[in-house]
């Protein structure tokens, strides 16, 4: 079994009602674009994790969406509830129980309000309520210290206007500007000193790196869901809605003695389709994890038909050098039907997606639970094949056994004595490379290789040393002709 791999860092969260800026804060604080923002009420939904090191400590944040959500009644006094629910609005009473999960993780809460616009009733209620929550009931996690953070003031002539956050009960209200960073060494100091202890670890500490896995596809394909179970908690939210998920969520955990990182991805849609915003921003950010993953979940749903959507992102997936798995999420919905193409299921969705000929297909439903945690047992199966070593002897021995099994082929241009116009000959066979695998193949000058049939010989490669998943490379170079000396 997986279990989670996060050590326990000193954690705050950044609480407050929608459009307070906690997004921006969050960002300056990690020092990185992680949280998208935007005016839009309600841009984040799940909880959005972030780390920031100050004066040699490592401190863990939690952004979070605004409490108060106009389409779901007494949204912040929702927040005492078990587990919220709404029939009218399951995407904001997921928000809810997204800030409740944040609430009790956090050693620190910052209720974030807008110092411009001055105390709101919202503001009022959200300090009452964490304060109500966090005094006595264990459910919260015990005490905690809850700092009211005055955003929005960017000028040194603006501090006046923080007087009257006084009035919220929280002590000195403390202003920042995540806009231009005022204050904000500040505000981490005094919040250092209210955190327990922990946090040390040097930058440079060295350590095994975690196996990056991003779970790819198109919207609604269930790859939210596929990452609550494997996690056994909410961790995304899921609606019926497409682009439910907008910031890429992580999720760290241990398994056969790897530490693996999960990456949920928004769904990709075609940029035509995008519109343009937080969409927009969402695709680039599931596209920018896209080339930064080990290995892809590349999920697809049992029922539908593979479309071109599917067909392009699984060659993006071939071109970054993944490796990859084939999901097949939802198989619960289909496995009782008698249909012709499901019965060999890998060859089916390898000929609908060439570009993932290498991957191998799993069946699986994210809602029993059906094959998902043997996808983990794949994943460091296909790591630990991605790290492979191959001896020169038996690449050479490879050379000669391909050549006989089936004789190369050029490309069948040029005239004598040109490129393509001669069969070729392989002359030597090297490993260059390690995750994903690659290789170079050697030919005699003036010679070339048909693409057929190096594809051929990157089959063969896979199924001799068993790199299925790797995404092994396989490059063709030219000897360089012998030159002779004058004389």
């Amino acid at each position: 079994m997986s279990t989670p791999s996060t050590p326990h860092l000193p954690t705050i969260a950044l609480i407050g009602r929608t459009n307070v800026g906690k997004s921006s804060l969050f960002n300056r604080l990690i020092e990185s674009r992680r949280a998208i923002v935007s005016p839009i009420a309600n841009t984040t939904r799940d909880r959005t994790y972030g780390t920031c090191r100050w004066r040699g400590r490592e401190i863990r944040l939690i952004d979070t969406g605004g409490a108060d959500i106009p389409t779901l009644r007494d949204s912040i006094h929702l927040l005492e509830r078990r587990s919220p629910q709404s029939e009218n609005d399951p995407l904001g009473a997921g928000i809810i129980r997204q800030t409740q999960a944040a609430i009790r993780e956090a050693d620190v809460l910052l209720l974030v309000v807008d110092g411009k616009a001055g105390v709101l009733p919202a503001d009022r209620d959200l300090a009452r309520l964490l304060q109500r929550l966090t005094a006595a009931d264990d459910r919260w996690g015990g005490p905690k210290k809850i700092f009211a953070v005055c955003n929005k003031i960017d000028r040194a002539a603006d501090v006046e206007r923080v007087a009257e956050f006084f009035g919220l009960g929280l002590g000195e209200p403390l202003p920042v500007s995540a806009k231009n960073g005022r204050a904000t060494g500040e505000l981490l100091d005094d919040v250092l000193r209210a955190l327990p202890a922990g946090g040390e670890t040097p930058a440079d500490a060295p350590g095994p790196r975690a196996i990056r896995v991003g779970l790819i596809g198109k919207p609604n394909v269930g790859k939210s869901s596929l990452m609550n179970k494997i996690s056994g908690t909410e961790r995304a939210i899921v609606t019926p809605q497409p682009l439910t998920t907008r910031e890429t969520q992580e999720l760290e955990l241990e398994h056969r003695g790897h530490t693996i990182k999960l990456f949920d991805t928004a769904g990709i849609k075609p940029w035509r389709k995008t519109v343009a915003g937080i969409e927009t921003a969402a695709t680039a950010q599931s596209l920018a994890a896209l080339k930064e993953i080990d290995i892809a979940l590349f999920t697809v749903e049992a029922q539908e038909l593979i479309s071109h959507q599917d067909q392009a992102l699984a060659a993006l997936i071939q071109q970054s050098h993944a490796g990859a798995i084939i999901v097949v999420n939802k198989w619960d919905l289909v496995a009782a039907l008698n249909q012709p193409e499901l019965k060999n299921i890998a060859a089916h969705y390898h000929n609908r997606l060439p570009a993932l000929s290498f991957a191998p297909v799993r069946t699986i439903s994210a809602l029993t639970g059906q094959n998902v945690q043997k996808l983990l047992d794949l994943i460091v199966d296909i790591w630990e094949r991605r790290h492979i070593e191959i001896a020169p002897d038996q690449l050479t021995d490879f050379i000669r056994y391909a050549s006989h099994r089936h004789r190369p082929s050029g490309t069948g241009k040029g005239k004598a004595g040109e490129p393509g116009a001669e069969r070729p000959r392989l002359t030597a066979l090297e490993q260059v490379g390690i995750n994903p695998p690659a290789f170079t193949l050697w030919i005699k000058p003036r010679q070339s290789l048909d693409d057929t049939y190096r594809r051929f010989l990157e089959h063969l490669l896979s199924e001799k040393f068993e790199l299925e998943g790797t995404n092994a490379k396989l490059y063709v170079k030219q000897r360089r002709p012998a030159h002779r000396r004058p004389g």
